[in-house]
């Protein structure tokens, strides 16, 4: 027993380092340095052998994709009404969509007040021609019911009254209902075409002064209303050049502009629309028709790094940079993302390096964690 007690006391005098004694040797020591890297948290710090790059400025062309259709331009949208008060004794033109000329007679409304204006100018001519002023006002109101000149000097020379005003189409185009007096039932049904549905108005309806009957659409005024998806918005402006492809001609693309965007969504659409005025004069696309569009935005001039280079972390982004021989998660800020490349807004200086594959460094999105 007491040499056993001896041995164990002699071991542990071994293994216990003496005071002034020597330190274990330098092949055994762990360089500090070294240490201090391979203890990081693997979530931030990664020591690999990749390329490293740095941003470039460059102005990077933006070409942005849209859809829309072809539709009236409502600014050269025209309202047919009657200066007078009536009911209509002939109607010259029968059908929805048809076409009509500026100029053209469109209907013929008996007004009984038309008809006491032209006895008033000729009962003053009759019995006294000498008051100028009053058959003056006479003819002035024969004119605000839709009298021409020739018809009021017709009047004075034949002493004869008219019954019925003709009224006149302002516009070249094909003629619609008013909204108001639009039928949705008639001429709708699967066996009827719309091209030869009846007006609803009919001879012998009144129409009321100042009231619109008819409209006009001019089918060579038109514009297109292209659809712009919310991320591509702050990069769409007035004055953007654009590439026009219809569906139904695509071998006829032409260039335009963007003339107009919309300030506010329409009723039922998530995006806004942009206008792009054009003369159909020539082309005759067809109302409806549906366009590809390419919209020429002005070059982003900025700094820019490849979208391997760029991790995406929700509504934040990182980038793995260089620091010695190791890669540090950083936070950045972003802008555009075009052409494989992402803008680099904030959290880099243009002397610094980053991992050219930042994704590969890392085994999720979740661990990636920045300073």
């Amino acid at each position: 027993m007491r040499y056993t007690s001896l041995i164990i006391i002699t071991t542990l005098t071994a293994c216990h380092p003496q005071p002034g004694g020597e330190t274990p040797s330098s092949a055994t020591q762990v360089d500090s340095a070294a240490l201090q890297t391979l203890v990081q948290p693997a979530n931030r710090v990664v020591k690999a052998d990749m390329p490293a790059i740095a941003m470039q400025r460059s102005a990077e062309t933006i070409e942005l994709e849209a859809v829309g259709r072809v539709d009236y331009d409502t600014r050269f949208i025209g309202s047919v009404s009657a200066r007078v008060s009536g009911r209509i004794e002939r109607l010259h033109v029968k059908y929805r969509y048809q076409q009509v000329k500026k100029g053209q007679p469109l209907m013929d409304v008996y007004s009984p007040e038309l008809l006491t204006a032209q006895q008033n100018l000729l009962f003053l001519l009759d019995n006294d021609p000498g008051n100028t002023g009053m058959i003056e006002a006479a003819r002035e109101r024969l004119y605000q019911l839709g009298f021409t000149a020739k018809q009021t000097q017709q009047l004075a020379k034949d002493k004869k009254t008219v019954y019925a005003v003709t009224i006149y189409s302002p516009y070249n185009g094909h003629l619609h209902d008013t909204p108001g007096d639009m039928q949705p039932a008639e001429g709708m049904a699967a066996s009827a075409s719309l091209t030869t549905a009846p007006l609803s108005l009919k001879e012998g309806d009144y129409v009321q002064r100042g009231k619109p009957i008819l409209t006009v659409y001019d089918p060579c005024k038109t514009w297109i209303l292209l659809n712009i998806f919310p991320g591509d918005l702050p990069l769409t402006r007035v004055g953007d050049k654009v590439r026009i492809r219809p569906e139904s001609a695509p071998d006829r693309d032409f260039r335009a502009q963007i003339d107009y965007l919309e300030p506010v969504l329409r009723q039922g659409n998530k995006v806004a629309v942009a206008r792009v005025y054009f003369d159909n004069t020539g082309l005759q696309l067809p109302i409806g028709d549906r366009v590809r569009a390419i919209i020429f935005s002005r070059p982003a001039e900025g700094w820019w790094l490849p979208e391997d280079a760029v991790v995406a972390l929700g509504s934040q982004a990182g980038v793995m940079k260089k620091n010695g021989d190791k890669y540090e998660a950083v936070a950045v800020q972003t802008g555009l993302r075009i052409h494989g490349k992402v803008q680099i807004t904030g959290g880099l200086s243009p002397t610094d390096s980053v991992a050219s594959n930042a994704q590969f460094l890392l085994d999720s999105d979740s661990f990636f964690t920045t300073k």
